[in-house]
């Protein structure tokens, strides 16, 4: 379980509604190489990450001689060190980008409504979804049913999806820094692309398979090769159910049995407890608030994580803001004290550009 706890760190998947709002701010000033915006604690906190954009450009078509525009690409991210009552500072990644930030600029990032009360408006009329199970079968059969991914769809390889998402992470020796986040994945024809853009190179990441091959990345440019062996452990490790943290709900490899009852946070909520096949030093136990039958939060073996958030996502439900706490081995072995997770786009069942699992596509991940 530790091997595929560590590798979720990179491969976080997470996941947004095909329109969202956005939050925007102005630069108003730069100073010592820090963005200040006119963006105070009503609307972000440490740790948040605004992107500020190229202008947007236009494309002329060759044949109909139609302008298309085209999308202005990052300039710098913007991740807040400071706020305050009218104003709040930010660090410019990557630091080269310090001389083309100018006063006026925009900088935004998708806007997370609060809590999950709203996502289940449609459920609260299905009777059945409301009664609280009294078995840990039970009580997952409701939760996968609910997200909108019961075992009818989870029992076949997921389509082809890709998702974009951002992390804040804290190392155990207090060091700050933030990814920006996407995944593309085609189980059945075992095409993988996860890259990871920090806030501070020596942090950027890009992993790529395809079959019996694959690339690493950790810098613009700097790729190796896998070996064959690393390749055929990677997809012996994860299968289709590991995205969207379904992976401990994998009856041949876990099983379940009823926990304690809790309150959590003014919630009721009951326990159940996964233990993996064969493994007893994993064990994890997932409470379900009883309410709403979603988890809220997860203790595990050197790690506790809490469900912060949920927004639906097309038809599924889906937990867009979690923090995980590390602490003992586990926490000396990632080097990691904490981290927070947030889920920002999903394209599920969509077609995938096959350069993304190539050679080139993870050199060109950083650009």
């Amino acid at each position: 379980m530790k091997k595929i706890l560590l590798f979720t760190i990179f491969l976080f998947a997470s996941l947004l509604s095909e329109a969202q709002n956005m939050i925007q701010s102005y630069v108003i000033n730069i100073e010592n190489d820090k963005a200040f915006l006119d963006i105070t604690s009503a609307k972000i906190k440490v740790g948040d990450v605004l992107s500020v954009h190229e202008e947007a450009g236009y494309m002329v078509h060759p044949v109909t001689k139609k302008k298309i525009k085209k999308e202005g690409g990052i300039l710098a991210d913007l991740e807040i060190v400071e706020v305050y009552g009218e104003y709040s500072v930010a660090t410019i990644y990557p630091e080269e980008a310090v001389k083309k930030i100018k006063v006026g600029m925009i900088a935004e990032m998708p806007e997370l409504p609060q809590g999950h009360t709203d996502v289940l408006t449609d459920n609260a009329v299905d009777e059945e979804l409301q009664i609280v199970p009294t078995d840990a079968n039970g009580i997952v059969d409701r939760y996968l049913r609910i997200i909108g991914l019961d075992e009818g769809k989870t029992s076949i390889p997921f389509p082809p999806y890709y998702i974009k998402g951002s992390s804040s992470y804290i190392t155990i020796k207090d060091k700050i820094y933030t990814t920006r986040d996407f995944q593309a994945c085609d189980w059945a024809d075992k095409k993988m692309h996860i890259a990871h853009i920090a806030s501070k190179k020596t942090y950027n990441y890009v992993s790529v398979l395809n079959g019996n091959e694959g690339w690493w990345g950790f810098a613009q440019g700097l790729v190796g090769k896998y070996k064959a062996s690393v390749v055929a452990e990677a997809w012996r490790i994860f299968d289709d159910k590991t995205v969207f943290n379904l992976a401990v709900f994998n009856t041949k490899k876990w099983q379940r049995v009823l926990g304690e009852k809790r309150a959590i946070k003014g919630k009721q909520c009951t326990g159940v407890i996964f233990m993996a096949i064969g493994q007893t030093q994993d064990k994890e136990t997932y409470y379900f608030d009883d309410a709403t039958g979603l988890p809220v939060l997860v203790e595990g073996n050197g790690f506790e994580t809490k469900f912060l958030e949920y927004r639906t996502f097309g038809d599924l439900v889906l937990c867009s803001r979690l923090q995980t706490v590390y602490f003992g081995e586990l926490a000396k072995k990632s080097k990691l004290k904490e981290t927070t997770m947030t889920l920002q786009e999903v394209c599920f069942d969509c077609p995938l550009d096959n350069f993304l699992f190539t050679k080139e596509g993870a050199k060109q991940a950083f650009k």
